[in-house]
């Protein structure tokens, strides 16, 4: 590639039949702590999430004995998620797994679910 101007690559992607189901990308602004994850183990259950019906855009994750609230937006650009399919000599082939439109952003802190047993 000359200096300034970026390399191209021809890049084959292919449309796949299920690729108009709808992703979402979660958006965590913080850290999770999970106190019972033992080093190399199964992969924790975040939480349970759920988003509203009626669409204004809101937003929960229910994890333990706590609730986490966000908002939908949507993206600005949308971003296409693509899967390697094959690679012959400097031709790459890609399948379209779908596309993310929207992003749900969780960025208060924890709120403590207050009496009612935890599930």
């Amino acid at each position: 590639a000359r200096r300034g101007h970026a390399a191209t690559m021809p890049v084959r992607i292919l449309r796949s039949c299920d690729a108009n189901e709808e992703l979402g990308l979660l958006e965590l602004q913080g850290k999770l702590h999970f106190d019972d994850v033992v080093e190399g183990g199964a992969r924790p259950r975040v939480g349970v999430f759920s988003r509203d019906v009626g669409g204004v855009g809101k937003a929960t994750i229910h994890t333990g004995r706590y609730l986490i609230h966000g908002e939908r937006k949507g993206l600005k650009r949308p971003l296409a998620v693509l899967q390697k399919c094959a690679k012959r000599g400097s031709a790459t082939t890609y399948r379209l797994v779908g596309v993310v439109r929207e992003k749900t952003t969780f960025a208060q802190r924890p709120a403590p679910i207050v009496g009612t047993a935890s599930k």
